[in-house]
């Protein structure tokens, strides 16, 4: 039932996004029929990648909620939440940040869920060195949740946070109340965030 769900929610999706390329070339085929092939080629590219990233991802967090031991949590407007236990490796962490730094409205804030890594290898901590040196680049502020001991000192050792910023958590409900006290100084324009 569930992958059901999900097929029928992969379609309907679908064909709002082909509603709105129709539109927009109707629209626009008013003007000009060239105008309006360029303009459908160049938004088609756009509504692909972002069906791909928004349906296919499936440790990518979408809805404006998430769960965590019965509890519904509130996940702020403009925050990501990628989950690292629903991907076979980091390397999928990767592909989507490499994805998502390509965008021209990169999203400021991500978190990353590592609930279920006891510890990375010497592989994945190159990896999460690559990911955190790309989205340093594009200004996004990541926050690493469900982080256990083990993976809190080899996280540390990346040198990721210092006294002014606390950007790890033991649960997804700190990060997250972290990650909308973020989003407000961000949007108050402040040049430094602190606490």
């Amino acid at each position: 039932m569930n992958r059901k769900a999900d097929h029928t929610r992969h379609a309907r999706n679908i064909i709002k996004d082909g509603l709105i390329l129709l539109s927009l070339f109707a629209l626009l085929s008013f003007i000009d029929v060239n105008t309006a092939v360029f303009m459908s080629i160049i938004v088609t590219v756009f509504l692909l990648t972002r069906r791909v990233m928004l349906d296919y991802n499936p440790a990518v967090t979408t809805e404006n909620c998430i769960g965590e031991n019965k509890k519904v949590l509130s996940v702020p407007a403009g925050v990501i939440v990628f989950d690292l236990s629903k991907v076979p490796a980091i390397e999928s962490l990767y592909r989507y940040i490499s994805l998502i730094t390509t965008l021209v409205a990169c999203p400021r804030i991500l978190v990353v869920r590592c609930s279920g890594i006891g510890r990375m290898l010497q592989e994945d901590i190159a990896m999460v060195r690559k990911i955190l040196y790309m989205l340093k680049q594009r200004e996004v502020f990541v926050i690493f949740s469900d982080v256990s001991d083990t993976l809190r000192v080899q996280l540390r050792q990346l040198d990721i946070e210092n006294p002014d910023r606390e950007n790890i958590f033991d649960n997804v409900s700190d990060a997250l109340h972290k990650a909308a006290r973020l989003r407000k100084q961000i949007f108050r324009g402040k040049s430094r965030i602190h606490d």
